[in-house]
């Protein structure tokens, strides 16, 4: 959708929160009953109550080590894999951060590789000490190959204290000798990448993923690949009883009607805190998302490329609180304070309505959740997609940093003659983007509520022609007229107008521009344009300073179907004036622009008030 997805510091731009009662929390490691791992378990070594696995130390791990994996491939419910440790790269990750190299070996890894989703996947040796967590794969084809991040590493995260700085190696060249064998195409060293994460995405169609795309990227989120999937429920608190190691885990920075939400693995429970992913989400440091429970379909093969899993969002658990390189922290049954979105849209073509509500934690995507929604919304009514008309309106409030409340109403009109759905969502991202993103003050969003009608017919006037009054009759303005004016004359001016599509329906309207009696001798403009081109092109906020400025230039733009006279003089100081002088609102919206050159006259009082003089020549003396 319009969606800032802006980083514009989306999405993270990042992250969202929820509510829990009763938790139920299984610390426990997942592992064959009876297994080394799950005696370990119950008798945790080093983080005593907190519930977390032993660390197996890095200094301890070497080729031909063998442990084994839990990851989910169905459902909630982790499956072990085996794995053999191939070797420890050295800064593999970041400076001061390894990687360890692994092989997998089980029947799944071997038809799919290791795939989309499987981040986090916990790794222990035979011992029940935690390895670290498979993040990282080949980045082509089916291989048993993958990158592990250190448990010690992702330990720190528990710590606030002790996080590793936010920069790292997005590729990291793997030795041919590792690489052998891999099922990976081609000889020779490759590249191991963080693992993908699968975005769900809910409320938008595929034909508009290119714009999420891009946004997210701007964002910080550089390994995702977008999926369509279900959020039901996914506004809701429920159990954490399914949040264990190896079982699938999700992360919301938007909810409900329009949902985007990550997916990947548990790495570790330790007391209320969850461990996953093994590598950030978007590297948003200490943030406010939502953690989700999630539920795994099946595991999709690609083979030109990383499999990936299909899953569906969950109830909430918790709160995402730490997005840093070598993992997500989530805590649960703390719930962030979230906007409430509310968008309905109706169409009179179908006599459909739909209404959604969205939450999301993040002022930062208000605006892509709220033009997201509205777009869904637009699009399920009117079951179409291109030209048309709109009317829309749409308030926001909240409260500015020190408490005070603010609020801002809008309603407009708006046409379209490709796509009347996505433009219509995409006026509001646009405006609420400049709300919540202004550099002036930190912003609480409460709530947003947005209507929208839209219909099939572009019903909209066009510009088609110009006149002045120059004191002696109407003339028409073409590209050579120049109009002598003075200071504090009022300019009348009749503007033509005719139908889109339909140049038979005509009509005229009036304006009267006023030259300033401040106004200096020179060259200027008036010009007349349609509200829609400039409601279009957005608030210039180049010369705002304050965000009560920012709500006064917001409130004066002209609206899709206003008609205005915007007048552009000299100033004393040499620079150009330009002032919006005269409207005229009319039922629909206006498009185009016409220009009047104007050449301002300021009469001499050459010898101080009785006019002597030779021309602008003083008389001497």
């Amino acid at each position: 959708m319009p969606i800032s997805l802006a980083r514009r510091r989306l999405v993270a731009r990042g992250a969202v929160v929820a509510a829990v009662l009763g938790l139920t929390l299984v610390v426990a490691p997942v592992s064959a009953s009876g297994s080394a791992a799950e005696a370990h378990a119950k008798h945790p070594a080093g983080y005593g109550s907190a519930g977390c696995p032993a660390i197996y130390p890095l200094s301890e791990v070497h080729a031909g080590l063998r442990g084994t994996g839990y990851t989910t491939v169905k459902g909630r419910t982790p499956t072990p894999f085996a794995v053999t440790v191939l070797g420890v790269l050295k800064d593999g990750i970041a400076p001061g951060l390894d990687m360890i190299v692994i092989s997998t070996h089980s029947a799944m890894t071997k038809r799919n590789g290791t795939w989309e989703g499987m981040s986090g996947s916990p790794i222990y040796a035979g011992d029940g000490r935690l390895i670290g967590a498979l993040s990282y794969g080949l980045s082509f084809g089916a291989t048993n190959k993958a990158g592990v991040t250190p448990a010690a590493a992702m330990y720190q995260l528990l710590d606030d204290r002790r996080v590793t700085p936010p920069t790292y190696a997005k590729h990291v060249a793997v030795p041919s000798r590792m690489v052998s064998g891999s099922g990976a195409s081609g000889e020779g060293p490759a590249d191991l990448a963080p693992l993908r994460t699968p975005i769900t995405v809910v409320g938008l169609p595929s034909s508009r993923w290119p714009d999420l795309r891009a946004r997210l990227r701007q964002a910080g989120m550089s390994s995702f690949s977008l999926h369509a999937g279900s959020a039901r429920g996914v506004q809701r608190s429920g159990s954490a009883a399914n949040i264990r190691p190896g079982a699938p885990f999700a992360v919301t920075i938007a909810s409900g009607a329009y949902t985007i939400g990550g997916v990947g693995t548990v790495t570790a429970v330790c007391g209320h805190k969850v461990l996953a992913f093994g590598h950030p989400m978007a590297l948003s440091g200490a943030t406010s998302e939502t953690a989700n429970a999630a539920r795994v379909l099946y595991v999709q093969r690609d083979p030109t490329g990383p499999s990936f899993v299909m899953a569906n969002i969950g109830h909430l658990v918790g709160t995402l609180d730490q997005d840093r390189l070598p993992g997500i922290r989530a805590t649960l049954g703390r719930t962030p304070v979230q906007t409430i979105i509310t968008t309905r849209a109706t169409a009179p073509g179908t006599g459909l309505t739909r209404r959604g509500v969205t939450r999301t934690p993040l002022v930062e995507e208000v605006a892509d959740a709220t033009g997201g929604s509205t777009y869904y919304n637009l699009l399920t009514t009117t079951q179409h997609e291109g030209a048309g008309s709109s009317s829309f309106s749409w308030t926001v409030s909240g409260r500015m940093d020190d408490g005070k409340r603010w609020s801002f109403h809008r309603s407009d009109l708006y046409t379209d003659p490709f796509d009347v759905e996505f433009g219509t969502s995409w006026q509001l991202f646009t405006m609420l983007s400049t709300i919540v993103d202004n550099p002036f003050d930190a912003l609480t969003v409460t709530k947003v509520t947005a209507h929208a009608t839209a219909t099939q017919t572009v019903k909209e006037w066009e510009i088609r022609g110009l006149s002045a009054n120059d004191g002696d009759g109407w003339q028409e303005v073409t590209p050579a007229t120049t109009l002598d004016v003075a200071p504090g004359d009022d300019v009348q001016l009749k503007v033509s107008l005719a139908a889109y599509r339909n140049s038979h329906k005509t009509r005229t309207v009036k304006l009267s521009v006023h030259i300033p009696d401040s106004a200096s001798a020179g060259s200027g403009t008036i010009q007349v344009a349609g509200g829609g081109d400039i409601a279009a092109a957005g608030p210039d906020t180049s010369t705002v300073t304050s965000f009560a400025g920012l709500m006064k230039l917001l409130k004066a733009l002209p609206h899709g179907n206003d008609v205005v006279a915007s007048l552009s003089t000299p100033s004393p100081d040499g620079t150009t004036t330009l002032v919006r002088n005269h409207h005229v609102r009319l039922s629909q919206v206006t498009r185009g622009l016409l220009t009047l050159a104007i050449n301002v006259d300021v009469p001499c009082d050459c010898d101080g008030g009785d006019g002597g003089g030779d021309g602008d020549v003083p008389p001497e003396g």
